[in-house]
């Protein structure tokens, strides 16, 4: 089964019922709705092995870009122990448009006609997306159990024109940082509108495309960017995650 409803934000959802059903009569599932692996992810992988079944989501986090591929198969072992990246597109794309000289309703409005607006607009503009985001590769790459509604918060529905003006004045540009982080025993996540100078990983990263950094115990810092990603790359998330159930790796 592939399961690709729309997000919610809620621990019951239908979604989650779909999976449940679905790996419970002995069905692969991939999906690309990050709601039921950001709150039930421990239990449905453990669903999924108690039924020798598969079940992915790479396309819940950057699209096509492997991400979960990347850390949990190509570079077993490490200990991941931090991250930040930019992880809407849409925001994103927003606020290169305010940086080119146009208003923020301009730039919601480019980002409604392109079609990147979720079905609720405050899952992009209130900083949602990005904070289910953050908290699944916690909960996934890190051993996390967070919610995204328990964490620090900050969309661009809260950015000011003078905050765009101090940050161009000084050669910085805004962005929407989602962070993920360890402390003592404990992770942690967040998302805020930063001021970010020239010389940081992420300071390049324009429009519809994305990017996540990534530090390690063993191989420090790895960075991997998808620039200006599409309806096709997301497919092609589908469909490695098909690829690997067919080659028989189950479950990342």
């Amino acid at each position: 089964m592939i399961e690709i409803s729309p997000l919610r934000i809620a621990p019951r959802q239908m979604a989650v019922d779909h999976i449940v059903a679905a790996l419970s009569s002995g069905k692969h599932v991939i999906t690309a709705n990050k709601g039921p692996v950001v709150y039930h992810y421990q239990r449905l992988r453990r669903l999924a092995r108690e039924h020798g079944v598969g079940f992915r989501y790479e396309g819940t986090v950057m699209d096509g870009a492997p991400v979960f591929n990347l850390f949990q198969e190509a570079l077993r072992g490490l200990r991941i122990q931090s991250f930040e990246g930019i992880l809407n597109s849409t925001s994103n794309h927003i606020l290169s448009k305010i940086e080119a000289g146009g208003s923020y309703e301009q730039g919601v409005a480019s980002a409604r006609e392109m079609g990147l607006l979720e079905t609720d607009p405050s899952m992009d503009l209130d900083g949602w997306d990005a904070a289910v985001k953050a908290c699944l590769l916690v909960n996934v790459l890190m051993g996390g159990r967070l919610r995204p509604e328990k964490v620090r918060r900050e969309g661009i529905s809260s950015l000011t024109s003078t905050r765009i003006e101090a940050a161009r004045a000084s050669g910085r540009r805004i962005k929407v940082i989602a962070r993920g982080w360890r402390e003592g025993r404990t992770v942690h996540a967040s998302v805020s509108l930063e001021s970010i100078p020239p010389d940081h990983p992420l300071f390049s990263v324009d429009g519809t495309s994305s990017s996540l950094v990534v530090r390690t115990d063993m191989l420090k810092e790895l960075q991997i960017v998808e620039r200006d990603p599409g309806l096709r790359q997301t497919a092609y998330a589908i469909y490695s995650d098909l690829l690997a159930i067919r080659d028989g790796r189950l479950i990342p």
